[in-house]
């Protein structure tokens, strides 16, 4: 007792000359810090290594109707993705375009990025994960239930642009082969009958790991069905009603249901990659397994450049 009394009169003296304590971005979701709660963003928002970013599209976004003090916005579309890429996948940004955008953003070697998303999926924020953590920015977070929560638990948004940052000095670096799974890998572990192969995994709703829907967000797929060997896990299993993640434990089970455990080889697809990364990120952000790839190609790239043998569709087998 005399111990707590002691520490509290610290923090208490600390806090009333001015000393910035250490957080702790832990939630109630996950052990690790690359998921924060609303109140630990709250606590945080005056901390001058953070960079919050607000992930949307520029032609339909909310930002401009309301955002988080401090809040800088990213467009998904043109920033995080890059059509041009393919016409089969959704793309990443090349490295020296986001180069520029993390120099716009301010971010810096030591800086904490916060990404939240505006709509209650979270998608395009745990892309955004992703593609930061391709590109070799060290710390990562992610706003738990993105703006809808920090709304829900009646904290304010503003319509003010904040003041610009001094331009980021980090560089980014390119790690996409621990990060980004291409076709051929997915084809060759997909026929591969070694006890090493990586295990496939479809993020996708049941319908269309049943092959009973072909739609994706880039438009119909080429054929209906899912990868050969695949296990199903839906995206949407690993999430609350709100849009917050599942507890780790609740994570960890389902994945392990699979045979899916921290070491293991791991490779996620869905319909465009978007679903995907937010298993991506349950697995590699909040249960810390290492060997985890998101196939972004996904089954809209397969399903029209794959090879035959390695599509199965169950609704047609039933026929």
């Amino acid at each position: 007792m005399l111990k707590r009394s002691i520490a509290a009169f610290v923090v208490l003296v600390m806090s009333s000359i001015g000393v910035a304590l250490p957080a702790q971005a832990l939630t109630t979701s996950t052990p690790t810090k690359n998921l924060v709660t609303v109140s630990w963003l709250k606590d945080n928002l005056a901390d001058k290594n953070l960079v919050l970013i607000h992930v949307g599209d520029a032609g339909n976004s909310g930002y401009v109707r309301g955002h988080i003090e401090g809040a800088q916005f990213v467009d998904w579309t043109t920033e995080l993705a890059n059509s041009q890429e393919s016409k089969l996948r959704n793309g990443i940004v090349p490295q020296s375009k986001f180069g520029g955008v993390a120099k716009r953003l301010g971010i810096a070697n030591d800086s904490t990025v916060v990404l939240y998303a505006e709509g209650k999926s979270g998608l395009k924020a745990t892309w955004g994960s992703w593609v930061f953590n391709l590109y070799g920015v060290s710390d990562v977070r992610i706003l738990d239930g993105g703006l809808l929560k920090w709304v829900a638990a009646g904290n304010a948004t503003t319509l003010a642009v904040p003041t610009a940052k001094a331009p980021g000095e980090f560089v980014p670096t390119n790690d996409s082969r621990d990060f980004r799974a291409t076709i051929a890998e997915v084809i060759r572990n997909a026929q591969s009958k070694s006890k090493n192969r990586a295990i496939i995994v479809d993020t996708r709703d049941s319908a269309s790991f049943q092959g009973t829907n072909v739609g994706t967000g880039l438009g119909a797929a080429a054929a209906a069905g899912h990868i050969a060997s695949a296990k199903s896990i839906p995206t949407t299993s690993l999430l609350n009603t709100d849009g917050s993640f599942k507890s780790s434990a609740e994570i960890k089970a389902a994945y392990a249901a699979v045979g899916v455990t921290s070491t293991s080889k791991v490779l996620l697809y869905c319909g465009t990659g978007l679903l995907a990364s937010a298993s991506w990120f349950a697995l590699t952000q909040i249960l810390g397994y290492k060997n985890v790839k998101n196939y972004d190609g996904s089954w809209f790239e397969f399903s029209a450049t794959g090879p035959k043998h390695l599509i199965d569709n169950p609704a047609a087998a039933t026929k």
